[in-house]
C-alpha cells in the first residue's frame, strides 16, 4: 500500500513539475508571438509606405 501511495505521489510531483515547465514554455511562446505580431505590423507599415512612394513617383513621371 505504501509503495502504491509513494508511486502515485511521485507521479503527481512529476506531473506538477512538467506542468510548470509547460507554463514557462507557453509564456515564452506568447512573448515570441507578440514580437512576431509587432514585426508583421511594422513590415506592413513599411510595405504601405513603399507602395505610396512608388505611386507618388509614378504619378510624378506621368505628369
Amino acid at each position: 500500500m505504501w509503495k502504491t501511495l509513494a508511486d502515485w505521489l511521485h507521479a503527481f510531483l512529476n506531473m506538477t513539475r512538467e506542468l510548470q515547465e509547460h507554463r514557462v514554455c507557453l509564456r515564452q511562446l506568447e512573448g515570441r508571438i507578440r514580437d512576431t505580431e509587432e514585426s508583421v505590423k511594422l513590415l506592413a507599415l513599411e510595405l504601405r509606405h513603399s507602395r505610396e512612394v512608388d505611386a507618388a513617383a509614378r504619378e510624378k513621371l506621368l505628369s
